[in-house]
């Protein structure tokens, strides 16, 4: 009885080790989000493995981190804030966002010990262009479909996202094409994986379409 009490309390011991690891000095935690986070293994492991995926995202997108910074700002502030010091809910929360930055983990560092969700994944975070059309709208806009190379509209020629029903529409045009390490991300999904199906998020453009001035992101939907 002894030995099984002891081997067990070994293995809670290093599990707790392992996992009391948050991204943050635990010691300085003020929010009420930070001790829950801080009190919970499970909750504190997920927050040091998003601050390693996040890392690596930002080494992956290259000219686009810039992007990454500000969406993962938005994530705290209208995912995880927003839970208040619910475990469940920051679980969720947590697990989610990890799933959208999967897709851009070397293999070996990928999480193994919990199951993701299906979730749409980040590919690309495509800047602003240097010579882009200004927009005035701070609404966003998100297209889903089938990623394509547009020519046969003259306002849509680019890397464009055409959807079930209804116009294409571009959200790299073709006259900024090789601007940024983003596009190639995304004409490399043109072209190996022609039936597969994507999600790009941005700001509205004053034509309805999306905003070169402005973050594109462009995710693999699962």
């Amino acid at each position: 009885m002894m030995r099984t009490w002891r081997a067990a309390f070994m293995i809670t011991l290093a599990f707790a080790s392992q996992s009391g690891a948050a991204s943050f000095d635990c010691a300085k935690a003020k929010s009420k989000i930070e001790k829950a986070i801080c009190a919970d293994p499970k909750l504190s492991q997920f927050d040091e493995d998003l601050n390693r995926y996040y890392t690596t995202a930002l080494e992956a997108l290259k000219d686009g981190a810039s992007c990454l910074k500000n969406d993962e700002r938005q994530w705290v502030k209208t995912a995880r804030d927003k839970c208040g010091p619910k475990a469940d809910c920051l679980t969720k929360a947590y697990l989610g966002r990890l799933a959208t930055l999967d897709g851009l983990q070397p293999g070996m560092s990928t999480i193994k010990y919990v199951e993701l969700p299906a979730a749409p994944a980040l590919i690309a975070a495509i800047p602003p262009e240097s010579e882009p059309v200004p927009s005035h709208s701070k609404k966003m806009i998100e297209m889903s479909g089938h990623l394509i190379h547009g020519a046969s509209d003259q306002n849509n020629m680019g890397y464009a996202v055409k959807p079930d029903k209804g116009a294409a529409r571009a959200f790299v045009f073709d006259m900024s094409i090789g601007n940024s390490a983003n596009h190639q991300f995304v004409a490399d999904a043109i072209a190996q994986e022609p039936t597969s199906r994507f999600m790009v998020r941005g700001t509205l453009a004053d034509d309805g379409g999306f905003a070169d001035d402005k973050c594109r992101f462009v995710y693999r939907l699962p």
